[in-house]
């Protein structure tokens, strides 16, 4: 087996994410800190290549240890439990993600930025520190103008049918485009409709190690302080060209930015505004607001780690975003299937697998059904009804005793480890891992009520209709 080893890394101290990763051997696989981990901004993220890890602060974690990168090199060859068995699912399961409505014609076309189409007409786009229904500047602002004007190619993970990442240029320099959280909080969120600008905040964000979701949502907060005369911090609505050096001073933690860097809690806590914080448990909402989405509302509630979308169980994607709509105002089911949805996101990551790909587990028969069509609003209205078979299923889920063509995961890990995996077990797996998060996180601090904001629960997201609350 390998060893592990410490190295002096002083020489590397201060780098960016890009700087640091070109000083470090090319063959080696690496994840690295920027100077807001160094500085212990709360929601400081770690980089490998231009992937990030952005939320709970993870790069503060690496930071206060001194530690500015690791770097893993091996040689070694992993074998399948079936070889020819699992290289004949990867394949078909390949060529299902290709067909796919979603992951084989949306995605590669228009990125993740594509979903602020669907989002404005649904209205779960946050606007302006998620206080508006509506953003003014919606058609200056979507996935098909971004391909249009900046987009320069694709890009994706390696091995991934799906190529859902964006590149354009900065100046001379090609550089990583946003995804979807990213561009609504750092664009509508902010009442800024330029991409150009988007794209250059998060390329400084990336370089310094900040997660955009917490940025955006910190500014955003920070914003609404000033206009309501409780706080400046030296950011607002209308002056936008000041965001590049306040993005900076955060992770620096110089001026202002000393503050900004520890989140929107902390500030409420501080100056006020805890009401229309947009976070739970300290983390920062994502983009998408729970108003719309009363599912996805108890998941940011409930998750185990804050505001986080995915492991809330991304309940939007079932009541607002995907091919169907399980009525995105009213809870009935929805404990039960956020409950399922928290699990099998869970088994998911755990599998190592993208969660995009879970997008292809609805059929194109049902990506392709008008929207008001009569075997559609069946579908929902069955959806809509089925908590108690779901919940029977969340509490025994070694009753799915079965595999599925459409949900290939358990088989696929089978497979690949030679383990008894069907979709019970998997689910059970999910629910494990879960709770085991739930728990490490509580240990090590994690506090707060499963509850959210004053302002989603009270104040209707759009004044013309009262139940837009969650």
């Amino acid at each position: 087996g390998g060893k592990a080893h410490i190295h002096q890394a002083g020489h590397l101290w201060g780098l960016d994410t890009e700087a640091v990763q070109t000083k470090l051997p090319g063959e080696y696989g690496k994840i690295v800190i920027g100077p807001a981990g160094e500085n212990l901004v709360r929601y400081a993220c770690v980089l490998s290549q231009e992937r990030v890890a952005g939320r709970c602060g993870a790069g503060a974690v690496m930071g206060s240890k001194n530690l500015k990168a690791i770097i893993a090199f091996g040689a070694a060859q992993v074998a399948a439990a079936n070889p020819p068995a699992l290289a004949k699912l990867t394949k078909r399961w390949t060529a299902a993600l290709r067909a796919n409505a979603m992951t084989g014609e949306a995605l590669p076309k228009y990125g993740t930025v594509g979903f602020l189409a669907k989002g404005y007409k649904a209205g779960f786009v946050p606007v302006k520190n998620f206080s508006q229904p509506q953003f003014d500047q919606a058609h200056e602002f979507t996935g098909e103008g971004y391909a249009r004007d900046l987009l320069t190619r694709n890009t994706g993970c390696v091995g991934c049918p799906i190529r859902c990442g964006r590149k354009q240029m900065e100046g001379e320099k090609e550089i990583k485009g946003p995804e979807y959280e990213t561009a609504g909080l750092l664009g509508p969120n902010l009442l800024n409709a330029s991409f150009k600008r988007v794209g250059h905040w998060n390329y400084l964000a990336d370089r310094l190690g900040l997660d955009t979701i917490s940025l955006g949502g910190t500014l955003g907060f920070a914003m609404e302080l000033k206009e309501r005369g409780l706080a400046d911090l030296g950011v607002d609505f209308v002056d936008l060209d000041s965001i590049p050096q306040i993005i900076e001073d955060i992770a620096l933690r110089r001026g202002h930015g000393d503050e900004l860097a520890n989140g929107s809690a902390w500030l409420a806590k501080k100056y006020g505004g805890l009401d229309f914080a947009p976070q739970v448990k300290g983390m920062e909402m994502a983009a998408y607001d729970p108003r719309r989405s009363v599912g996805l509302g108890l998941g940011y509630a409930t998750s185990n780690r804050g505001a986080c979308h995915l492991n809330g169980g991304y309940m939007i994607f079932l009541e607002a975003m995907g091919p169907m709509s399980i009525n995105p105002q009213s809870p009935r089911s929805k404990p039960a299937l956020t409950m399922m949805m928290q699990n099998l996101m869970e088994a998911i990551s755990a599998s190592g697998v993208c969660l995009f790909t879970s997008m292809a587990v609805f059929p194109n028969a049902l990506y392709n059904m008008a929207p008001g069509s009569r075997m559609r609003r069946l579908i929902s209205r069955i959806m809509s009804r089925s908590g108690r078979v779901v919940q029977l299923l969340n509490s025994r889920p070694r009753l799915a005793a079965i595999n599925l063509s459409l949900i290939p995961y358990p088989q696929a890990l089978a497979l690949a480890t030679g383990m008894n995996m069907n979709l019970g077990r998997f689910l059970e797996l999910g629910e494990r891992g879960y709770n085991l998060e739930r728990l490490y996180n509580l240990r090590e601090g994690l506090r707060g009520k499963d509850e959210l904001p004053k302002r989603m629960v009270s104040e209707p997201q759009d004044p013309q209709r009262p139940e837009t609350i969650v």
